[in-house]
């Protein structure tokens, strides 16, 4: 019977000593490896409890005109398991060489500087383990801003006080926020009628000269263009006399003046003048006027004037003729009260 023992015990030999080895990598994987993935795994869970304070949200874009007041919400988080105390600092951010200005307030061009539009509270904070507080953010554009892109960083430092807080922010890693806004200008494109007339209420010979003055009081300059029409008294159109087609552009700030005539021989009697004028790219815009005028001809005043000294003649030889004469008596003998001659004699 042949002996397989020697086999087997070979083959157990192998598997003991592949047994060992395990056992080894065991031991050296609970000795070793095992305490440095705890204390890796305790150093993520300590970050992790001890995360701090976060801002949200950390970038704000934003367009606006000048006198807009835009309104914003930051949500501060202590999500640490201690209590926690940080103090706003607001800074001019400049987007080419990213370096924060000083934002104190008596240094600043407020017609550019994005901080100094910028109201926050910027004293103390405090904050207990796992909370959230919300702090408000207003900007007041500057009735002057200037139109372009503008940034500012606002920083939520921790410290013990203001000094300790800001000595932390310029270490770095503290929560921020960066604010854009874009200032757009605001397109005003307004005119104004100054000054319309005829240079007489009433005229005796042709031409009829008028004067017409536009102010533009917006930002953008503005051509008036349109027409001049003159009605008769039956509201009749008789003529249409085109302004402003050739003249240049009004600049802001700037008055144009306008002088141009009438002339037709053939018409008299009352009239009225009517301006319309339109102007403007974006929202055309009118402008609206009248006025009254009289055209009286000489020949006409000349034959009126006759008719009035050929009345007056008339109305002096009637009243002579109608008025009794001064020198009649009643004792006239010629001339008596029924008119019949007296010739008897008085005793």
């Amino acid at each position: 019977m042949p002996d397989v023992r020697p086999e087997i015990f070979f083959g157990a030999g192998r598997f003991n000593q592949s047994t060992t080895m395990d056992l080894r990598y065991k031991k050296l994987f609970l000795g070793v490896f095992l305490p440095v993935l705890f204390f890796l795994g305790a150093a993520v869970s300590a970050q992790s409890a001890d995360a701090g304070l976060t801002a949200s949200p950390q970038i704000i874009d934003g367009q606006a005109q000048a006198k807009d007041l835009l309104e914003y919400e930051f949500t501060v988080r202590n999500d640490s398991e201690q209590f926690r105390q940080f103090y706003i600092f607001v800074s001019d951010w400049d987007e080419l060489s990213g370096r924060q200005d000083d934002a104190d307030p008596s240094g600043l061009d407020r017609s550019l500087s994005l901080a100094s539009w910028m109201s926050i509270k910027r004293g103390v904070y405090e904050m207990m383990p796992k909370t959230e507080i919300v702090i408000p953010l207003k900007i007041n554009v500057n009735l002057n801003a200037k139109p372009g892109r503008r940034h500012a960083a606002i920083t939520f430092a921790e410290g013990g006080d203001r000094p300790a807080a800001a000595g932390n922010m310029a270490a770095g890693g503290q929560p921020q926020a960066l604010v854009n806004l874009e200032i757009v200008e605001e397109i005003i494109e307004k005119a104004q009628i100054a000054d319309f007339k005829a240079e007489k209420n009433v005229w005796f010979r042709a031409p009829v000269n008028f004067t017409l003055t536009i102010k533009n009081i917006g930002n953008r300059p503005v051509q008036p263009q349109g027409f001049f029409y003159i009605f008769n008294r039956r509201g009749q159109e008789i003529e249409k006399i085109p302004l402003g087609f050739d003249a240049p552009a009004i600049s802001p700030s700037s008055v144009w003046t306008y002088n141009f005539s009438w002339k037709n021989e053939d018409v008299r009697g009352r009239f009225r003048g009517r301006l319309e004028m339109e102007y403007g790219t974006a929202s055309p815009r009118d402008l609206l006027d009248s006025i009254f005028f009289w055209v009286i001809p000489v020949r006409y005043l000349w034959f009126a004037a006759g008719a009035l000294l050929a009345l007056l003649i008339l109305v002096i030889i009637v009243f002579f003729r109608l008025r009794p004469r001064s020198d009649w008596a009643p004792d006239d003998p010629i001339r008596g009260h029924d008119g019949v001659i007296n010739l008897k004699k008085e005793k």
